[in-house]
């Protein structure tokens, strides 16, 4: 149960411990009623109590507003920060550090495309996969391992073969003139061939800019060593 209010653990406020018994009378005499008020008025009191059970051995109660909030905890100093801190909750700080734990296990590839995919969840996430990962055509499909991603744009054409390559925007500008060669249309080839070097570069860069590209978050494929056989010797 969360806490509701503001009042903050005051400088000098000390708590109480008691045995279970004493609690549990507490609570008991705070759940009765007499003319429409409950038995213990407000009193600022911050009881903690140790109990048999193993898992949470400690129970604390703040009666501060006269809602007698409970909780229990593992150790005697849990519980005292619990009473300390307003918007301390113990099940959000488990879970807090139970994923605190698995992220620290996770890879840092993994860690970068969870990142990517929390700041660009409208992207679409396409993979580039390392030839060697399918070397034949023997199975349907085939395992990779993620070792990297990152935000692009990407466009498909097609190559000299009839086949379709896919490209990124950065690198049909580093190999404008292979891209050019492939997918120019070929009034565009011919005008480049009029043109200086400045101005043919410049038209080149506009057409390519112009194209359709689609951003994406790119997730590169290779090998999958972290579950591979080791190697025999």
């Amino acid at each position: 149960m969360s806490k509701k209010y503001n009042i903050y653990f005051k400088e000098g406020e000390d708590y109480h411990e008691v045995t279970v018994e004493e609690m549990a009378k507490f609570i008991g005499k705070w759940a009765e009623f007499k003319n429409g008020k409950r038995e213990i008025e407000p009193d600022y009191t911050c009881l903690i109590a140790k109990n048999k059970t193993d898992d949470f051995p400690w129970t604390a109660i703040d009666n501060r507003t006269n809602d007698c909030w409970t909780e229990a905890f593992k150790t005697k100093e849990e519980a005292i920060y619990w009473l300390q801190n307003e918007n301390y909750d113990p099940y959000e700080e488990k879970e807090r550090k139970k994923m605190k734990k698995v992220e620290g296990k996770r890879e840092p590839a993994t860690l970068k495309l969870l990142k990517l995919t929390e700041e660009n969840p409208e992207l679409p996430i396409i993979a580039e996969v390392n030839s060697d990962v399918v070397e034949d055509d023997c199975c349907m499909s085939w395992f990779g391992e993620v070792i990297g991603s990152c935000v692009d744009y990407v466009w498909t054409g097609k190559t000299f073969d009839g086949m379709y390559r896919t490209w990124t925007l950065n690198e049909a500008l580093i190999e404008r003139g292979s891209f050019v060669k492939e997918n120019a249309p070929e009034p565009l080839k011919q005008r480049l061939k009029k043109l200086n070097y400045a101005d043919s570069d410049k038209a080149v860069t506009q057409w390519i800019k112009l194209l359709p590209w689609k951003k994406a978050i790119i997730v590169y494929v290779d090998v999958p060593d972290s579950i591979s056989p080791e190697p025999e010797i």
